[in-house]
């Protein structure tokens, strides 16, 4: 997982017991096979209805479990099945919160979905489960690990720079009257502890973050070199380098740092980077820059993966600067 203790130890480690499973609630057979029963029309309005009569019984209002059902724009679920349907609950306790999505096919020729990802909330630290659904022979479901199941853990780090991250729905499949303020009180909630820190996980070991409010190139030359075609305006080039300012949020303070891998080599399913879909496919970043053509974006994506990793005129890219830096092999390590 990229931490600075062993996975094993990470799971033994925890601040408070059963803290990274299931609600026995959630383990109970009655909710698990209301999820199983995907080609039943109305078969997450059912599960919904158990999380609201669980409600029923917990009299204060900010204890209660927030619950509700979207489709993700790009991220799917971490056991390979690429589904994009989520099952997401809110579970508030007095140490800790959980955040809990139990994976569901959006489409029903994906093969079963076995996906159920925890992060939880102590404090200014968030831990990280992916817990599996075994399907049994007889029809019953059991509740592994992905650890136990597979023996390794994914970088979670290599997406998840910070923690949690607010849940945007794809508009298309959402039902905004229904769930709109459930969605808005789950990301209230996940706003509400910043900065929040990976426990264990010794971020600044990822180097620099892409697109710093000063950069090292952002001459007319480079900007030329890496937009291309795409831009020919002098001035659309200057713009392209005031926008080129990710760290000014993206600071790991109010944001995650967008450090290494961010903008390079994990292709998603549905195509390009995460850096790609925000930026171009989805058009939510820079806040700032919504005056940017197609192309503009495209040429931005372009020259913060350029300044990042490549040379330029016989100077290093961002990434490697740092490397070369006698600080970078004393500080924390992978």
């Amino acid at each position: 997982m990229g931490l600075a203790i062993s996975d094993a130890q990470y799971f033994n480690d925890l601040p408070y017991p059963g803290m990274l499973d299931l609600p026995p609630e959630l383990k109970q057979k009655a909710f698990l096979d209301l999820l199983e029963d995907d080609t039943s029309p109305g078969y997450t309005d059912r599960a919904l209805n158990f999380i609201d009569a669980l409600n029923a019984s917990i009299p204060e209002k900010k204890m209660k479990w927030n619950a509700f059902v979207y489709r993700s724009q790009h991220l799917p679920t971490a056991d390979g099945s690429d589904a994009l349907g989520r099952f997401f609950v809110e579970v508030p306790r007095r140490e800790y919160t959980q955040f809990i999505q139990f994976g569901l096919r959006h489409d029903l020729k994906l093969p079963r979905v076995r996906s159920v990802s925890i992060v939880t909330r102590v404090a200014d630290q968030a831990w990280l489960n992916d817990l599996w659904r075994i399907r049994r022979s007889d029809g019953s479901i059991v509740l592994s690990s992905r650890l136990a199941e597979s023996g390794t853990l994914e970088n979670c780090y290599l997406c998840h720079k910070t923690p949690l991250l607010s849940i945007v729905p794809d508009p298309l499949f959402f039902d905004a009257k229904r769930f709109g303020e459930a969605l808005r009180r789950a990301n209230r909630s996940m706003d509400a502890q910043r900065p929040l820190r990976h426990a264990h996980l010794p971020a600044a070991a990822y180097g620099p973050s892409l697109g710093p409010v000063e950069g090292p190139y952002r001459t007319e030359a480079f900007l030329k070199s890496c937009a291309g075609d795409q831009i020919k305006d002098p001035q659309r080039l200057a713009r392209l380098a005031q926008v080129m300012a990710c760290a000014d949020c993206h600071n790991g303070d109010r944001r995650g740092a967008l450090n290494y891998p961010s903008a390079r080599f994990f292709e998603l399913p549905l195509g390009g980077t995460l850096v790609d879909r925000y930026v171009v496919t989805h058009q939510r970043m820079p806040p700032a820059g919504t005056d940017l053509s197609l192309p503009e974006r495209r040429a931005l994506v372009e020259c913060l993966r350029h300044e990042y990793y490549d040379d330029f005129e016989g100077k290093p890219g961002i990434l490697k600067t740092w490397l070369q830096n006698d600080g970078c092999w004393s500080g924390p390590s992978l």
